[in-house]
């Protein structure tokens, strides 16, 4: 924990506090799209930094949230995903069958759960979409814009959660 004289209410001292807050939350952090900026681009890829700055810059983008990289990876491991790197592309017809079935932890089903509440809250008539971003979409040097799944309409947790798995299970098409 640490302030320090001179950073309080800095941009220095807010980002120390934020790196805190972040520690507290642990790696399966979600935010919301609005929150999100150019220091968050590992922790939840190029597409959702974009999007960040369009918002703090007063450009009017969805409401939404973000799951950053390790929400992934911690689905992935609870369940003993067996596949190496290298495996993908031979077994993906498999890897996405297998990853299809898999179940979410409490905390990421509540994460999602949270998300789901909270935009059905602010929109009560507007079906949610989830889609998939690659870590490097929308970057300079190439984009992989719509290479992976997407799914609108979703009105209740169970179904946002399906297309959190179905969008999953997406990154090891062979597309």
């Amino acid at each position: 924990h640490f302030d320090g004289p001179g950073l309080k209410g800095t941009d220095a001292g807010m980002e120390l506090k934020r790196r805190r807050e972040d520690q507290e939350m642990g790696d399966s952090a979600h935010r919301r799209l609005s929150e999100i900026d150019r220091r968050d681009i590992g922790a939840y890829g190029s597409k959702a930094v974009a999007l960040g700055e369009l918002c703090r810059h007063g450009y009017n983008v969805p409401a939404g949230f973000v799951l950053p990289v390790s929400f992934g990876e911690a689905f992935l491991r609870a369940d003993g995903f067996p596949y190496d790197p290298c495996d993908y592309a031979a077994y993906s017809i498999e890897i996405r069958e297998l990853v299809g079935n898999y179940s979410f932890q409490p905390e990421l089903a509540d994460a999602i759960q949270q998300c789901t509440a909270e935009l059905r809250s602010a929109f009560p008539e507007d079906p949610v979409v989830v889609r998939t971003s690659a870590l490097c979409e929308d970057r300079r040097q190439a984009s992989m814009a719509g290479a992976f799944a997407s799914f609108a309409e979703l009105l209740t947790p169970d179904q946002v959660r399906d297309a959190v798995r179905g969008c999953y299970s997406s990154l090891f098409s062979d597309a």
